[in-house]
């Protein structure tokens, strides 16, 4: 009797099913859902604008055109030049925006060490050091202080000049119309 009752035990009980062998499951992986897509497409796209922004303002506001005042100012002669031979140091003047030089041909004591490039056009602040003779107007970097407190320590930099473009041309316009008292 003791046969029949576990026999009949094992009828009524459910048959478990065998658990699904991880080989089976390995080539079908579960789509991920539509919600989980379209944050993932936002994400996308949210990234794309953001870098498309960062590189729209590197683009448009990189560089922005500087012209050291003082050595505007300490400058006797402002001019706009292309350099037609930088080894040679020579260029030829289109305009005079300070002081007086006739146009054409000049040489220029030291611009071939600030990196010009022949055919390229400039704004060189200049200093007459002879008859005929001219060099590059030092930049004058002061230490913060009030430019015109007599503790300001003033440190000679390179001879800079600049590339003629509209903005640097505005910009020298506005420093000279300042310098003026307009």
């Amino acid at each position: 009797m003791s046969r029949r009752r576990k026999s009949k035990r094992k009828a009524d009980q459910p048959t478990p099913t065998p658990p699904v062998a991880p080989e089976a499951t390995l080539g079908e992986s579960p789509s991920p859902s539509t919600k989980t897509r379209q944050q993932l497409v936002l994400a996308i796209t949210l990234a794309a604008i953001w870098w498309s922004v960062l590189i729209g303002l590197a683009a448009f506001t990189a560089n922005p055109v500087t012209l050291n005042r003082e050595q505007i100012r300490q400058a006797n002669i402002v001019i706009s030049a292309k350099v037609t031979d930088a080894e040679e140091n020579k260029a030829v003047v289109d305009k005079v925006w300070r002081g007086f030089l006739d146009e054409g041909q000049v040489t220029i004591n030291g611009l071939s060490e600030t990196g010009a490039g022949n055919g390229q056009a400039y704004l060189i602040p200049l200093k007459r050091v002879g008859p005929g003779r001219f060099e590059i107007a030092q930049a004058r970097f002061f230490n913060g202080r009030d430019v015109h407190s007599p503790q300001a320590a003033v440190r000679l930099g390179p001879a800079l000049i600049y590339r003629r473009t509209d903005s640097s041309i505005a910009r020298l316009e506005l420093l000279l119309s300042e310098f003026n008292g307009r």
